[in-house]
């Protein structure tokens, strides 16, 4: 197998990584689209990953000691296709079309902790066209762009009164400029700035038998300003390391508002206090034979939203680990399947006295299962 060829098959495998990784409250694929140029003719993927989503909180809540669990059944919900051409030596384009945005799962509404409010739970599907562009055999540019649109359900507790339940949509614009160099045959350097996007929510709530159809936010910064650098290198003719460090800027917003919803008082502003983050990725491809490698990811994010947490908006997260492993195998010379399975955790858990007399501790799992078909020719 060629060097090209396992590059190609790394950052590919990468982005699916990156793609199943629920990082904080979202996550999103920051591929560098300049790295399209190890694809050498036509590339077709079609892939996903299956997430099954567990929090539980345990401790004193409202002076009552118990424990609560929240879990989402897997669902299809990070959906990978591309289709990329070559239609030069210098340049190839690609469309991709991903699930950038998931959120975290919603408590129950029976649990004890319920009047903190059961949940927010956010999805998307983006449409991503990229462009690679090669300048020179060592230096490679690359553009894209995206439309996402995001589906969002925030419910918040107003005891005794019941939930405020809100259900909203719109789309969001984003782009991403990214550069690669080689520099020896063994050894390339990547770097690339995703900007934000931000998103204007449309949609309705209800809250005690009232209903409101027109719920609107303000413009709120979905993915934050992000900047990556990468450092990939051939080890050994069969054994690839990467290390990518992603920087984001989610201390930009302030506030989240919602008005003209069904509540007593129906504009409700929610104080931001978040901080920005840093994010760690190292992987490792080791190619066994001709036909089957494995690889090994492990990541580390810092949390947007200080441990011990106050208002809804900024509800207590920690610091991300990531653990993914998997095997990819060449089915035929034009075709190639690959699948992991992973574990994303807050280390430690998060902490929340967010009511008188509470003091809970809370921890995330997101255990996946992925794969994808990859078609060259």
């Amino acid at each position: 197998m060629n060097k090209r060829a396992i590059l190609a098959a790394v950052f590919l495998t990468y982005s699916g990584i990156s793609n199943a990784e629920v990082m904080q409250t979202f996550g999103f694929s920051s591929e560098n689209p300049a790295q399209l140029q190890f694809i050498e003719n036509n590339q077709l993927i079609l892939g996903g990953t299956y997430l099954f989503l567990r929090e539980e909180a345990t401790g004193t809540f409202n002076g009552e000691h118990n424990s609560a669990t929240a879990s989402k059944d897997p669902q299809f919900i990070l959906p990978q296709f591309r289709y990329a051409s070559r239609l030069s030596p210098k340049l190839v384009v690609a469309l991709d079309v991903n699930q950038p945005i998931y959120s975290i799962a919603p408590w129950p509404a029976d649990a004890f902790i319920a009047p903190l409010g059961y949940g927010a739970e956010f999805s998307s599907l983006s449409f991503a066209p990229k462009l690679s562009y090669a300048i020179t055999d060592s230096f490679t540019i690359g553009v894209s762009g995206a439309a996402t649109h995001t589906n969002a359900e925030l419910d918040l507790a107003a005891a005794p009164a019941g939930f405020l339940e809100t259900e909203a949509s719109g789309w969001g614009y984003n782009y991403q400029i990214g550069a690669m160099y080689k520099i020896n045959p063994q050894t390339f350097i990547d770097a690339s700035y995703i900007s934000k996007m931000r998103t204007a929510l449309e949609g309705n709530s209800t809250f005690a038998g009232n209903y409101n159809s027109n719920l609107k936010t303000n413009d709120f910064n979905f993915i934050p300003d992000t900047y990556t650098v990468a450092l990939t290198r051939f080890m050994t003719q069969k054994w690839l390391t990467k290390f990518e460090l992603d920087y984001s800027e989610w201390s930009e917003d302030s506030e989240l508002v919602l008005n003209n919803t069904a509540f007593i008082s129906p504009n409700l502003t929610f104080p931001l206090a978040w901080d920005d983050t840093w994010r760690f990725v190292l992987t490792n491809h080791y190619q066994f034979t001709d036909k089957t490698g494995g690889f090994l990811s492990l990541g580390y994010e810092t949390s947007p939203v200080s441990s011990s947490s106050n208002n809804y908006a900024s509800f207590p997260l920690s610091n991300l680990g990531s653990v993914v492993m998997g095997v990819d195998r060449n089915l035929t010379p034009s075709a190639k399947v690959s699948v992991f399975v992973g574990d994303i955790f807050f280390m430690p858990d998060a902490t929340s006295t967010l009511a008188p007399n509470s003091n809970l501790k809370i921890s995330t799992n997101a255990y996946i299962v992925g794969g994808n078909l990859t078609f060259n020719w």
